[in-house]
């Protein structure tokens, strides 16, 4: 997803810099309301964030890149330094801190919580879905009380793509040219790997199609569980799928 809506290299949001020195000076601790909607802004410590992702029980995991979306049931590890990146082994997702723009968290009445990393030049492009076990708000409480965070529009974070279903990314569009994404079949087996990254993040696993079908261009693939679901684009050229696949749908 390419900057639009006021997203920027400078952590904008319809021209409101949620990352300046002065927004940061007014930080204050929040907290979890269990109802009402909310959005903030949290203080920008990427390492620290994410290693308390693996206090969450059963989280899901949405990718967001060029004609192509990922929405996974995983569990994350601890993230260690890797060259220029943080990388997961557990959950597949390697991520480089600077390019990190912001990291907010989203909630709006009557749907699941979600926390948003916003990439320079990239957009909303990772986000991770909490579960709603009580073990996963008492660790969404820890961390809006041990970040400083400000209160931001939730409705801007959202035309700027925050929280982003699958189907809607990619109605969205992008024009990310260093992006890319692929499928591709484990041996002979009927098990598939994903890859997908951009400038900033990569993400890496594999899954096993139990379902597949196809609305227009966009062939949507889930397992047996659900637990992984996936929607690519045939069309878009930065999006690689096996040969067998592309006859079936083309």
């Amino acid at each position: 997803m390419g900057p639009r809506d006021g997203v920027g290299t400078g952590g904008r949001v319809d021209g409101m810099n949620l990352l300046s020195p002065a927004s940061l000076r007014n930080r204050q601790h929040c907290s979890l309301a269990p109802i009402q909607s909310q959005s903030y802004s949290l203080a920008l410590r990427p390492r620290a964030f994410l290693n308390q992702l693996l206090h969450f029980d059963h989280p899901k995991l949405v990718i967001r890149n060029r004609g192509f979306a990922l929405c996974r049931e995983t569990e994350f590890g601890v993230f260690f330094s890797e060259e220029e990146n943080y990388a997961d082994p557990v959950s597949g997702l390697r991520i480089r801190p600077d390019q990190i723009r912001g990291i907010f968290f989203h909630q709006q009445a009557g749907a699941p919580p979600t926390f948003e990393l916003l990439f320079e030049d990239a957009g909303f492009v990772c986000a991770i879905h909490p579960s709603n076990a009580q073990n996963s708000r008492n660790t969404i409480e820890h961390i809006l009380r041990s970040f400083p965070c400000r209160a931001v529009d939730g409705e801007r974070l959202r035309a700027a793509g925050a929280a982003a279903w699958l189907d809607e990314h990619l109605e969205m569009g992008s024009d990310s040219p260093d992006a890319w994404s692929e499928i591709s079949q484990i041996n002979d087996s009927s098990g598939f790997r994903l890859s997908t990254g951009r400038a900033g993040f990569a993400f890496e696993g594999c899954f096993q199609p139990w379902v597949a079908d196809r609305d227009g261009a966009v062939v949507r693939l889930s397992d047996r569980g659900q637990q992984t679901v996936v929607f690519a684009n045939l069309l878009d050229g930065s999006v690689s799928l096996p040969m067998k696949m592309k006859r079936a749908y083309l």
